[in-house]
């Protein structure tokens, strides 16, 4: 008898955990890994011809899960799309991906999708609240010529291979602000942007105007760039509390290049590539420049912000108290690989007192000058080790692009172990009832 009821609970728990599986199982199937969006949409998102036709409709159903917005046909941003964390608009760190490549089929050729920021509208912004990814995608601007941006609000932001913008009217091209427009006191800049493609206006990784406070890292693969790219702020009404880095590996850069607003830490930047035709900027309070490549035959200068050495001070009756001489910013440049006139390049470098390290094949016959750390002691600048490597966002970004099996990592791992403990218990089950058949 006791084993009669033994098995009939055991029984029992199996179809209470088998039920509780299935219901897991059905709640994150139905959890939409795309969505379809384009203008004037009225449905569920579930497919083109049940596009939804709002973005914020669009995050909202890919808010837990990540997953990609299909860009389907066009879409316009015709006033500012402000997505929160009150509003319920937080992707957090569940990633989407805004493309108009469905697998094989890309609408930007079968349906002109785009990405249209504009119709005459002044503010035609979008801020995002969450990590995203834009890939394989037309960004248009058109209209007057206020400037359009995407404000990253702080988060980590991918725009990757094949972006094409474009610009009608007096539209400049897009630009792209990684934490805010102006407020001073947004959250802090530790995104980090990473651009791969695609021609824009203005580009900065901390606020368009006023400094943040943290680290910024601006990553820039390729792409042109009509204004000015930044490290820190565009405009340096205030000075950036923290670090920034930049480095370059690709791209033409039509506009100055740098930490163009003032940044109270050090400004890493690293050149493996591209070309620059105006300035570089380097208003940091430590700056430390690597040029292992790029084109700078047509560089204007290289502005290093002046190393500030404090005065002697005096007493009332004229006697020396403080010698002074405090050396408060310094800087170097490594040229370790240049394939111009190391010379030329050198007479561009503008601030007193620079270190200036040719070590370079292009620099034959040139004398070495003493490294750093005889003249000045330690000098590395070490950027936040919170912040996530590229290839670390790169793989997860691609990882998202293609789905996880029922939709984030952590319902899969619920699911499977309910169906472990499923599985467990029939096997106790069979087991069980083997033996007591043999009795």
């Amino acid at each position: 008898m006791r084993g009669r009821k033994t098995i009939k609970y055991t029984v029992c728990a199996f179809f209470v955990l088998l039920f509780c599986a299935l219901i897991t199982f059905s709640a994150e199937a139905a959890v939409p890994q795309k969505v379809y969006l384009k203008d004037g949409g009225t449905g569920d998102g579930s497919s083109p011809s049940a596009a939804v036709g709002s973005f914020r409709d669009a995050v909202k159903l890919l808010k837990h899960s990540g997953g990609k917005i299909i860009i389907c046909g066009k879409y316009t941003v015709t006033e500012l799309v402000n997505l929160s964390v009150r509003g319920g608009t937080s992707n957090g760190n569940n990633i989407i991906t805004v493309t108009s490549l469905d697998g094989s089929h890309d609408y930007r050729e079968t349906d002109n999708a785009m990405l249209c920021f504009g119709d005459g509208k002044e503010s035609a912004n979008m801020i995002l609240a969450g990590k995203f990814v834009f890939e394989e995608l037309n960004i248009v601007t058109n209209g007057t010529d206020k400037a359009r941006a995407i404000i990253c609000g702080g988060y980590d932001t991918v725009f990757g291979e094949g972006i094409v913008c474009k610009k009608q009217g007096d539209a400049p091209y897009i630009s792209v602000i990684g934490v805010s427009l102006d407020d001073a006191d947004a959250q802090n800049g530790s995104g980090m942007l990473v651009i791969r493609s695609g021609t824009y206006n203005d580009v900065c990784a901390g606020n368009r105007d006023n400094g943040v406070k943290g680290y910024t890292t601006l990553i820039i693969h390729g792409g042109m760039f009509e204004g000015r790219v930044s490290a820190t702020s565009v405009v340096g009404q205030t000075e950036q509390q923290g670090g920034a880095e930049l480095t370059v590996y690709g791209g033409v850069f039509n506009g100055p290049v740098g930490a163009i607003g003032g940044v109270d830490g050090g400004f890493i930047f690293v050149v493996n590539g591209g070309t620059f035709k105006k300035s570089i900027y380097a208003l940091g309070k430590h700056n430390v420049i690597d040029i292992n490549g790029g084109n700078m035959q047509n560089l204007s200068l290289l502005k290093i912000a002046d190393v500030i050495v404090k005065a002697p001070e005096t007493d009332e009756k004229g006697e020396t108290v403080d010698e002074g001489d405090d050396r408060v910013n310094y800087s170097v440049v490594n040229i370790n690989s240049y394939d111009w006139d190391v010379d030329t390049l050198v007479r561009k470098i503008e601030g007193q007192g620079v270190l200036i390290n040719k070590n370079t094949e292009g620099g034959q016959g040139i004398e070495t000058l003493p490294a750093l750390s005889e003249t000045m002691g330690d000098t590395d600048i070490e950027p936040d080790e919170s912040l996530p490597n590229e290839s670390e966002q790169t793989e997860e970004s691609k990882e998202n692009g293609r789905g996880y099996f029922l939709g984030t990592k952590s319902r899969t791992f619920t699911v499977i172990i309910l169906l472990v403990a499923i599985s467990a218990v029939a096997i106790v089950i069979l087991s069980y009832r083997a033996v007591y058949r043999k009795k």
